[in-house]
Order: C-alpha cells, then structure tokens, then sequence
C-alpha cells in the first residue's frame, strides 16, 4: 500500500542575535536530525534565518543529501510588517496571545497574513507534493518542511476545523518538534495528522483545501 510521511516540523532552537539565528544547542539539534534523515529524504524551509539554518546544518549530517537553497515552503515574511507585529506582541501582553489573536482571525490582515490563506498556502503547495507522489504510486519518500510554530498550529486548525489549544495541554511546540503526515492509497486515498502520539483523520478537510484556487485561499467550510 504506497504511503508517503511529511513531517511538518518547527525550527530548531532560536537565538535572532547570531549570524545563523540559533543557539550553539539549535545547531547541535539540528545536526542530530540531519544524521537520522534517511537518503531518499526531500527537505523544505521557510525564508527565515533560523528555518534556513536548520534545513542546512541537519543537511550537513545527512547521508547523501544536500543543501538546497532555493526549497521553501515559508510563506508569510514577506507579508509579516515585524515593528507592527511587535508592537501587537506587546501591547496583548506576550507572542501566545498575539499568536491566538492571529489564529482568530482578530490580527489585520495589512500586518501578517491571515492564518487560513498562510495555512492554505502551505498545505496547496507543499503537503500536496505528498499526496501527489503518494496517488503515482511512489512509496520510499520522507518529507521535511522547516517552519515556524505560528505555522504548524494554522495548519493543524485549517485541517481540523477549530481552535486546537487543548491539544497542547498548555505546552509550546519544542524546537524540531513536528506534526506528521501520513498519506496513504488504499481503496481510497486517507491523509493522517499525527501530533504527540494522537491520530487525526483530516483526509476530507484537505481534498477541500487542494481543490481551492488561489483565489479562494481562506475560505471557510
């Protein structure tokens, strides 16, 4: 049965003062990563520093796998207006609740782009390469896409359709901590969410999302 694995899977560990934009630990994390990937791995990361970073000093471990830097799978810098952001950070007391003001939709859009669009984007353009390769039959790919944790939890609520906090249990996503995706061809297609050894069935959420066109990026079910 063809069944391809995307891991969705948060920065290592940050420090914005330095040149790579991780910690000495983050780029040991990293490393450690980059040595458990197996060859026939593709690897995708945003446009942030620290997102570049970690895709390279993993890829710098990885047995016959290179750096490349024109994959990403980021899509919301461009958009994010950082003095505006910081000054949202502060005045609602802390980046969690300015994070859960933008995943309620209650951030301007002119300041960071809306979380359904970023997640939208991310899940038409990059775990659609899963569920592409998975329904041609191809079994021996692992996908790693480095993002941001703003990311991962828009994804996860995109998919599942409601606020996902109680699935944290009050615990941020560590650095390099991923949500895994199973795509599987059986009868029917099934597209699996994984997080922190719980199983979501998100298969009819996501048909919805990849039939969107750009136009109807964020629209709601």
């Amino acid at each position: 049965m063809p069944r391809i694995i995307l891991n969705l899977r948060r920065h290592s560990e940050r420090k914005d003062s330095t040149k790579s934009g991780l910690t000495a630990k983050g780029i040991k994390l990293a490393r450690g990563l980059g040595s458990r990937l197996k060859p026939n791995t593709k690897v995708y990361y945003g446009l942030a520093t620290r997102n570049q970073n970690t895709a390279r000093f993993a890829l710098q471990k990885a047995k016959r796998l290179k750096y490349v830097p024109r994959q990403r799978n980021e899509l919301t810098t461009s958009a994010l207006k950082r003095e505006e952001w910081h000054a949202i950070v502060k005045k609602m007391g802390g980046k969690e609740k300015a994070t859960r003001a933008w995943l309620d939709g209650k951030v301007p859009a002119d300041v960071v782009l809306p979380p359904r669009i970023a997640a939208d984007r991310i899940i038409r353009k990059k775990l659609k390469i899963a569920w592409k390769a998975v329904r041609t039959g191809k079994q021996k790919v692992t996908i790693e896409g480095i993002s941001h944790q703003e990311n991962q939890r828009a994804v996860m609520e995109r998919l599942l359709g409601h606020n996902a906090d109680e699935l944290f249990g009050g615990k941020p996503i560590k650095p390099l901590e991923r949500i895994k995706f199973a795509f599987t061809k059986g009868k029917s297609m099934q597209v699996t969410m994984v997080f922190r050894g719980k199983k979501y069935d998100v298969t009819e959420r996501f048909e919805k999302i990849i039939a969107l066109d750009k136009t109807q990026e964020g629209k709601e079910f």
